[in-house]
């Protein structure tokens, strides 16, 4: 069970990472650490509905 939640956190640790880069790419510049905190909540709750 430790091996299926570690698979999963390195999933969600992935997909945030592409979440972030995609964000980066598109306004062309990094987000600084309040933008990504947002921008991770907001996916998590576009994910929820």
């Amino acid at each position: 069970m430790d091996e299926e939640h570690d698979t999963a956190a390195n999933e969600n640790t992935r997909d945030e990472a592409e979440l972030i880069a995609w964000i980066e790419q598109r306004r062309g510049r990094e987000l600084t650490e309040e933008e990504t905190s947002l921008s991770l909540a907001q996916a998590r709750l576009i994910g929820e509905l």
